[in-house]
């Protein structure tokens, strides 16, 4: 006999409706948003949000265009991934030099810390 589970599936997508378009709530984010950092990354919060967004920011001083778009891939595959486990927010991710070298294991590890020190994880 098949049981078929009552849960509803989780299903994992990026949408355009969980970035940040524009500046303007970029900014706000920037203003209004509290940063926590560590040698990789620059996370700026916006708690009073009622959906999960996520914008990213990658300076020109990371690497060629293919790099800094590598890493903005990774990153939204990360934040994919996860987005069941965090609260909802505002977020604006800045990419340091230093996280053009870490393997995807250790970006994702070092990502979550920061949701963890950002107390964003709901788990």
């Amino acid at each position: 006999m098949l049981v078929i589970s009552q849960e509803k599936e989780k299903k994992f997508y990026f949408r355009k409706a969980n970035r940040l378009s524009g500046s303007l709530q970029f900014k706000k984010v920037f203003v209004q948003g509290k940063k926590y950092s560590n040698s990789f990354f620059s996370l700026y919060v916006l708690f009073d949000a009622k959906e999960k967004k996520i914008g990213l920011s990658v300076n020109k001083r990371v690497g060629s265009a293919v790099k800094r778009n590598g890493l903005k891939r990774r990153l939204r595959e990360i934040f994919r991934l996860h987005q069941w486990e965090l609260k909802p927010s505002l977020q604006v991710v800045v990419l340091k030099k230093e996280a053009a070298c870490l393997s995807w294991s250790d970006l994702c590890s070092r990502f979550k810390e920061l949701w963890g020190k950002a107390q964003l994880l709901t788990l």
